[in-house]
């Protein structure tokens, strides 16, 4: 608080006129003192009145104005006061709403907005404010709060006020009484007000009007900062109404402070008004307090020496506004030397206050008590009270008495038990054990290089020696030695068989036996002191030397250990070997694999730490000599002897400088290792792979589109390069990868992982032309095959003409085909030329291949000339050949020429059967003829030469066609109509017969034509004849045709003979003659009318046959169902879809004009297929639930549980079984289900499983009840599990779809659930075990629920407490996954609010590199040996770190964050654990949303990178569950 505070010339009260406001005393002025203090300088003598007098006086004064002061620091004199004329004013109601936390649109299951609003109002209108300020003690008509006397009121109160009380901003609060009509304001409130009759101070019901701001004009909120804080800047305008005396309206201008909004929490108002008055108390006790220690005297009191003044000088002058001005120094001086005295004085008035307070009750001590509180322990703190008793003196004079020499010695003797010679001998024994023990080896101080494991199996045979020596032979040797020298002792001090435990402590022997164990515990000390200072010695012997590695093949080694060793001693380092040998190795497999080392590096500390650590628990076991020695005695417990501790200093520094020793030399490890991260994208690389790419990429490798066995031309100098490129790195790599390497504490041994990276680029190298050698092969072998296909073909001999004509055109594409190969011949021979650039070693056989390549152009060439020459022959020859065949092929066609010509002399109709076949044999020659006349034309067109003209045949075709169509059809027609007329009658093909006379008709009148128009007067007299046979047949065809209807039946032909008075017997033997002469034919139309009717009647029953024969073979389908011991009905569709289409046929029938004869059998048969298919239709319905439910009802507990239920079910099932028996079997499904009580059985059926199904969802209803997680599961799985509810374990396969993480839980014996299991296979074990047995579903559900609830918190607590005691490294292992990952943003919140608040931005930049650091050891981690879940864990953890990180950068370089509360680090996802270990849970904040964490297991699971979006829906979501939106979308 500033001097100025205090001077009443700087202080202004509002509310006030101008004459009120001068009534205050004038400024005082003060003498200079030669010691300024701190407070006391602002009082002076004769100030006391003018100091105690307070503005409540000048209020009391002024009767124009009764109200209290509202008073700020330092506020400018120019303050004007306008007031408003009016004394009432007009509200809106939004003015008086409370400010709630609910959404404006109301969601379901919520409190609507109104109601809540309305709901505090009342809460608020019920207070009385009034009571709730006295309820505060704060009584404004006290007088303490009033009088001028009283200290207090000299401090504004006002300027105590602690805004974080305000649940509006000052905008908000004039924007909620703001009328948008009239743009006033008017805020309902109540204010302090002072009657003016009475004097009396209450809260009175007021309007606020506006606000003004200090050194601006009313209502101007221009330069108004929004924060809240600026309360104490603004002024509210208050209008009081009229009051019951009469008084006008009056205005004033009032602190926030005095001012209780209708809108505001009374309760919280009064709280503000207490706290301020609290505040103002303890600065008031404060101000006091230092004043005293200013008035206290300085004269005798001691000042600054010489020395602290020179030195405190000295320093401020080395800073940078001093280190080049010329100061006069003495003013400072004499102010730091004032400072130092009167905190001198403050401890010596807190010193003696604290002395009086507590000797004495008057007034003193009762001041005193308000200055300093009534705090024992912090006065006692504060005055730094010394022990009253008085310290002994230094030197003395101490009178003795004379005394007896007898006396003492046997007062010696008598307590002394060194006076036996056994006892003594024992004494020296004991000793001279205890003197071997001291240089007992505890420790292997290797002096060649070792592996870490044959260190650790060195230390641990020498530490497990040395633990059997002193448990066994040395405490062995010391109890023989005290049983031999005590054995013959019987009764008396040193009773070893004593069984009195009250007399062995009182005995002799207790105390030498203690003494023995206070040796043999010195002994151990020594020994201790003596091994670990050498064990700690020869490990920092090893790390001495500091190594700065270069590269893979260099490293530098100081030897000196920066300097702490002398040349000489550095030289004896220097031939030293290192401790450590550790091989470089490669783990992982493929992608995957990385350089590691045989022993991580951090286990080398580890290592060393932990036999150290058990060389101290090898001591701490040892048992005391009295136990072992004193078998008689009953004891407690094992006492042990107490030797060295790990928590002693001197172990705990040996420990700490071993662990930094080794930590600092394991660190090259890391260093070095990382110099091979360059080589990991070589390493990784599989070998088949990168030659497949590489083939592919330069054209070696086929693609899919392309014909197998085409070559592809290959890029063969890129490959060669590339080859040569990696034996190039090779001989690099040989000569900077050393086999071994000295890194100070460790040999490093490479050996194999550099043979292996050398191995593997000679053998890229190698395979890479080993692929050139392999395409030039193929390439070559392709090329030879084109070669010998050109070959092969130009080597054939040809049989004739045509494949002459196809050699020559071959011959004229070969050359071209050997030019197209010519590029395949260049780049073979190409690249087996690079092949022998590089010394590439072939085959005798693939080295042929070159020179086999090279010669096929000429060989093509030379078979190409042979070839012509011999064509040349061979065509002449098969000309000559053809010449031949053409003259033979002419006078074949003379010969048949004379046989057509003499055709026309066959006109004897009787051998028409032997003309007939002549004529075929003739028809035969002239096809064949034919044939060969266009075989001949198309030699002559290979030949070159003129083709022949046959116009021959052409001629004697078109004279052989007229006979031969006569012929053939006299024969066939003339066996035919014997037939038709004699035959039997009902066996006639009426259709046949129509077409034949059809065809024999129209052939016989164009033979008729030709053979007239010839004048062929024998062929024309046969052609005539047979015609008018055909035209007399032609009458009989109508009727054949009518007659021969499949669908005449007996009444069919009743109703021909009555209608045509005919009496024709239909049997085998009538035939189409016997027909005809019945008279018939006269009555064709009636005739053809009865057939089209039979023919109608013919269909239908056809239709009906057909339906019922297919049905004839339909059988019930049946097959056995499980093991239930009963079947069902299989094969349902083919049954459906058959009926569908009978009944639809059937249905048509029944609208036929023709279903006369058939009605009743249409009629019938319809009725039977709609039985069968109501049958069917119920029996697949009731199948369908029975399926469902028999395996539900199968179970004794579903029964037990649904007794109803379970009858109706058993009643269907026994109906069900017994329908089923009777259908097993090749059972006719038309005949079984056409049965009417099989489907009343059936209707009941359905109606009593629909009853079952209701009553088992009701039942389902009330287990999701019980346990709303069963919502997640279907009918079937819920059925599942409540069907075998005795057996729990039945519940494993559907935890998943109850619970986000768990796949199962984990039982142990008697079925006790003691742990879950993630899909991940991470088990977390629980602390609340659960006891399914006996127990509902439902119920054992819900304690599952919890104890993984219980489980995880618990884990949650653990791992926050764990994570500052272990590493982290190490931590992140220990736990589960999702504990990992919120456990740790529980302390990076912590931490990141700890740099904050220490040291602001700066704290943050730091703390970003710590950040930084942890991602670096989580690498390192990674790349080393973890178990699968815990390189899940930390995958994981390294999302979130990375977004950690990436936040502290932003906050730290780029938003510049500095506080707690600046939005930056508000918006962030922050996690905080509040309260007690017993009832404290996490809470997740973001912004102003706080909500707790719900524990549900999430399993071990990867997480995607967190983007800036990922953020805004985090934000977002928070931010909608605060207001209980939910987190769906809109």
């Amino acid at each position: 608080m500033p001097p100025t505070a205090l001077s009443p010339s700087k202080t202004l009260t509002h509310g006030y006129d101008d004459q009120s406001i001068t009534s205050l005393p004038p400024p005082v002025t003060h003498q200079q003192t030669k010691e300024r203090g701190v407070y006391s300088e602002m009082l002076s003598a004769g100030d006391n009145e003018t100091f105690m007098q307070s503005p409540t006086k000048a209020m009391n004064d002024s009767k124009q104005q009764p109200f209290p002061p509202a008073r700020v620091f330092d506020r400018p004199s120019n303050l004007t006061i306008q007031h408003d004329n009016s004394a009432t004013a007009n509200f809106d109601l939004k003015s008086v709403e409370p400010k709630v936390q609910c959404p404006f649109a109301t969601i379901p299951g919520m409190v609507p907005r109104k109601i809540e609003i309305e709901r505090k109002k009342r809460i608020f209108a019920a207070h009385d404010l009034d009571q709730l300020l006295l309820d505060r003690n704060l009584d404004y008509n006290d007088e303490a709060f009033t009088s001028p006397n009283n200290d207090l009121n000299l401090l504004p109160l006002d300027a105590f006020d602690n805004t974080d009380f305000e649940c509006r901003s000052v905008e908000a609060w004039l924007e909620l009484g703001n009328n948008p009509e009239t743009n006033e304001v008017a805020l309902p409130a109540k204010a302090l007000f002072k009657e003016p009759d009475t004097g009396r101070m209450t809260m009175r019901p007021c309007i606020v009007t506006g606000t003004e701001t200090l050194g601006g004009s009313p209502g101007d909120t221009t330069n108004m900062n929004t924060n809240m804080n600026t309360n104490s800047n603004v002024l509210w305008k208050v209008s009081f109404p009229e009051s019951e005396a009469g008084a006008g309206p009056q205005e004033a201008s009032l602190h926030r402070l005095y001012i209780c909004f209708v809108a505001e929490d009374p309760v919280s108002f009064a709280d503000r008004l207490a706290d301020a008055h609290s505040r103002r108390q303890k600065a008031n006790n404060e101000i006091i307090k230092q004043i005293y220690a200013d008035c206290m005297p300085r004269e005798e009191m001691k000042q600054l020496e010489a020395e602290q003044i020179s030195r405190i000088s000295a320093q401020a002058m080395k800073t940078r506004p001093f280190k080049n001005a010329v100061v006069d120094t003495k003013p400072i001086l004499s102010e730091i030397n004032m400072i130092f005295m009167r905190t001198m004085n403050s401890i010596i008035f807190n010193h003696k206050s604290a002395i009086a307070k507590g000797e004495g009750e008057g007034e003193m001590a009762k001041m005193l008590k308000d200055i300093i509180g009534d705090d024992d322990s912090n006065s006692k703190s504060n005055s730094g009270a010394a022990d009253p008793t008085p310290p002994p003196p230094t030197i003395g004079i101490v009178k003795i008495p004379n005394y007896s020499f007898v006396d003492a010695k046997n007062a010696f003797c008598f307590n002394s038990f060194l006076t036996k010679s056994e006892i003594i001998k024992a004494v020296v024994n004991v000793r001279a054990e205890c003197t071997k023990v001291v240089n007992l080896k505890m420790f292997s101080l290797i002096t060649k290089s070792t592996r870490l494991e044959e260190f650790a199996s060195s230390q641990n045979t020498t530490i497990n020696a040395a633990a059997v020596h002193l448990k066994d032979t040395w405490t062995g040797a010391v109890i023989n030695h005290v049983k031999s020298q005590l054995k013959d002792v019987q009764k008396g001090w040193f009773n070893l068989e004593e069984t009195n435990t009250e007399v062995y402590n009182f005995s002799k022997l207790k105390k030498f036996l203690s003494y023995l164990n206070f040796i043999m515990q010195d002994s151990m000390r020594d020994c201790m002191l003596e091994s670990l200072g050498k064990f700690q010695k020869y490990i920092d012997n090893a790390c001495k030397p500091i190594v700065t590695v270069n590269s893979i093949s260099s490293a530098t080694i100081d030897y000196s250990g920066g300097g702490q060793l002398t040349p000489a001693k550095t030289e004896v380092r220097q031939k030293k070997i290192p401790l450590f040998v550790v091989d470089l190795v490669i783990d992982g497999e493929g992608k995957n694999s990385v350089f590691a080392y045989s022993s991580p590096s951090t286990a080398f500390t580890d290592t060393v730490l932990q036999y150290f650590d058990k060389s101290l628990q090898v001591v701490l076991k040892l048992t005391r000599i009295e136990r072992r020695v004193m078998k008689n005695l009953f004891w407690s417990r094992e006492p042990i002897i107490n030797t060295v501790h790990p928590s002693e200093d001197w172990v705990v520094n040996h420990r700490e400088t071993i662990e930094a020793d080794v930590k600092r030399s394991s660190s090259v490890l890391d260093e070095y290792l990382r110099k091979f991260d360059p080589l990991i994208e070589f390493l990784q690389i599989d070998i088949a792979e990168f030659l497949l790419d590489v083939e592919c990429k330069f054209g070696g490798k086929l693609r899919e589109d392309e014909e197998e066995g085409e070559p592809k031309e290959l890029d063969i100098d890129a490959i060669k390069d590339l080859s040569l490129k990696h034996l190039a790195i090779r001989a690099d790599l040989e000569k900077s990868f050393p086999a071994t390497i000295n890194l100070g504490l460790f040999t490093l041994s490479s050996a194999k992982v550099r043979a292996l990276m050398l191995d593997k680029h000679s053998e890229i190298a190698k395979k890479l032309m080993d692929m050139v050698a392999r395409v030039t092969i193929d390439y070559t072998n392709f090329a030879i095959d084109e070669y010998e296909q050109i070959l092969g073909r130009l080597r054939q001999d040809p049989k004739d003409i045509e494949q002459i004509d196809d050699l020559k055109g071959y011959m004229i594409t070969a050359p071209n085909l050997v030019l197209n190969l010519n590029l395949q011949l260049e780049n073979g021979l190409r690249y087996f030329d690079t092949l022998e650039s590089v010394n590439y070693k072939l085959t005798p056989a693939n080295f042929e291949l070159r020179w086999n390549l090279f010669g096929w152009p000429k060989r093509i060439s030379d078979q190409l000339e042979a070839l012509e020459a011999k064509l040349a022959g061979r065509t002449n020859d098969f000309l000559d050949e053809m010449r031949d065949e053409q003259d033979g092929f002419i006078e074949k066609l003379k010969g048949i020429q004379s046989k057509v010509d003499n055709l026309h002399t066959f006109t004897n109709i009787e051998r028409v059967e032997q003309v007939a076949s002549f004529v075929r044999e003739i028809k035969k020659d002239l096809i064949k003829c034919a044939d060969e006349a266009r075989t001949f034309n198309n030699r002559e067109a290979l030949f070159d030469v003129e083709c022949r003209d046959y116009t021959e045949l052409q001629q004697i075709n078109k004279a052989f066609d007229p006979y031969y169509d006569l012929w053939l059809t006299v024969d066939e027609w003339l066996k035919s109509v014997k037939n038709y007329k004699t035959s039997s009658f009902v066996a006639l093909d009426a259709e046949g017969i129509e077409r034949h006379v059809g065809s024999a008709s129209r052939t016989l009148a164009k033979n008729v034509k030709f053979f007239e128009k010839n004048k062929l007067t024998g062929c024309l007299s046969i052609a005539k004849q047979v015609k008018e046979s055909v035209e007399e047949f032609k009458p009989c065809v109508p009727v054949v045709l009518s007659l021969c209807n499949p669908g005449m039946r007996e009444r069919h032909w009743d109703n021909l003979n009555n209608t045509c008075n005919t009496k024709i017997k239909v049997d085998e033997k009538l035939t189409l003659d016997d027909i005809m002469e019945s008279g018939v034919p006269n009555h064709l139309e009636r005739v053809i009318k009865i057939s089209e009717q039979a023919g109608k009647e013919y269909n239908i029953e056809t239709a009906l046959d057909k339906m019922q024969e297919a049905w004839e073979t339909v059988t019930l389908f049946v097959d056995a169902y499980r093991e239930t011991g009963t079947s069902i009905l299989k094969g349902a569709d083919e049954y459906m879809a058959l009926l569908d289409e009978h009944i639809t046929m059937t249905q048509a029938m029944t609208f036929s004009a023709f279903k006369g004869p058939f009605e009743e059998r249409i009629d019938n048969w319809n009725e039977t297929l709609q039985m069968v298919s109501e049958v069917v239709d119920e029996w697949l319905a009731v199948q369908r639930n029975w399926l469902y439910l028999q395996p539900i009802f199968d179970s004794a507990d579903i029964n037990k549980q649904l007794p109803i239920e379970g009858k109706r079910f058993n009643s269907v099932d026994k109906h069900w079984r017994q329908t089923m028996v009777a259908a097993t079997g090749d059972v006719l499904c038309i005949k079984f289900c056409n049965d009417k009580k099989l489907l009343e059985r059936f209707k009941e059926s359905c109606k009593l499983l629909d009853m079952v199904q209701k009553g088992l969802s009701d039942y389902l209803e009330t287990k999701r009840a019980g346990f709303s997680r069963f919502y997640f599961l279907s009918n079937d799985e819920l059925l599942e599990i409540l069907s075998e509810s005795k057996d729990p374990l039945r519940v494993q396969p559907h935890l998943k779809k109850c619970f986000e993480g768990i796949k199962n839980v984990k039982f142990e014996d008697e079925l006790i659930i003691t742990g879950m299991k993630s899909s991940e296979g991470e088990i977390v074990p629980w602390e609340t075990h659960v006891d399914p047995k006996s127990k509902n579903i439902e119920d054992w559900m819900v304690e599952v629920t919890n104890s993984m609830l219980v489980a995880i918190r618990q884990h949650f607590l653990l791992s926050i407490e764990n994570y500052t005691e272990v590493k982290r490294t190490e931590w992140m292992q220990n736990w589960p996954g999702q504990i990992v990952l919120n456990a740790s943003q529980v302390h990076w919140t912590r931490e990141t609010e700890k740099a904050l608040n220490s040291e602001g931005n700066e704290g943050i930049k730091k703390y970003y590199a710590q950040l930084v650091q942890q991602l670096d050891d989580m690498v390192y981690l990674i790349r080393g040996k973890l178990s699968k879940m815990a390189r899940t864990s930390v995958g994981a953890l390294a999302v979130i770190d990375v977004h950690a990180r990436d936040v502290m950068n932003k906050m730290a370089n780029e938003t510049g964050v500095t506080r707690v509360r600046d939005f930056d680090w508000v918006s962030q996802m922050r996690f905080y654990w509040t309260g007690d270990r017993d009832d404290g849970d996490v809470r997740v904040e973001m912004v102003s949303s706080n909500r707790a964490y719900g524990y549900e297991y999430l399993g071990n699971s990867f997480r995607l990178v967190i983007t800036p979006l990922t953020d805004k829906c985090y934000l977002t979501l928070m931010g909608a569950l605060q207001m209980i939106l939910g987190g769906a979308p809109a």
